[in-house]
């Protein structure tokens, strides 16, 4: 049986995926891609805002109660998501092949694994190092 959590981690690939041949379909439409990417976050911003004022209003309360080093985490997190999607946005949009640069992209995965094995001591096991591995050895063959 698949548990929960893949099974959302699988819809959120193929959403993902979908997304990312959105933004590789839009070159076709001759869109700049900073100009797509600011449009949908503006779209994403407004669309949580309306969830939230509608469906969570206690989720309101506790962001007015936000500590300082809890609004450190929340603009950490704003800045490297700009970031990261704005490059995801523009590397896909470039390459030769978008699967090149998205597979690139998936490198993420070994970083939240390693950041999270030292930062945060979650268990690291031989089948876990093993997959890091087989991710770089993947990303330098799609790379090559």
């Amino acid at each position: 049986m698949i548990p929960n959590w893949a099974k959302l981690a699988i819809a959120s690939a193929i959403l993902f995926g979908l997304g990312d041949f959105l933004v590789v379909y839009s070159e076709g439409k001759k869109m700049d891609v900073v100009t797509l990417y600011i449009t949908y976050t503006i779209i994403i911003g407004l669309l949580n805002l309306l969830y939230l004022l509608l469906f969570k209003k206690d989720s309101v309360s506790q962001i007015l109660s936000f500590r300082f080093n809890e609004w450190t985490i929340v603009a950490g997190l704003c800045l490297t998501y700009l970031f990261a999607y704005l490059l995801h946005f523009i590397a896909i949009q470039k390459a030769s092949n978008p699967g090149y640069a998205n597979a690139l992209v998936m490198f993420h995965v070994a970083v939240l694994t390693i950041l999270s094995y030292l930062f945060l001591a979650k268990p690291l096991g031989v089948t876990a190092v093993m997959g890091i591995v087989l991710i770089f050895i993947g990303g330098a063959l799609v790379y090559s």
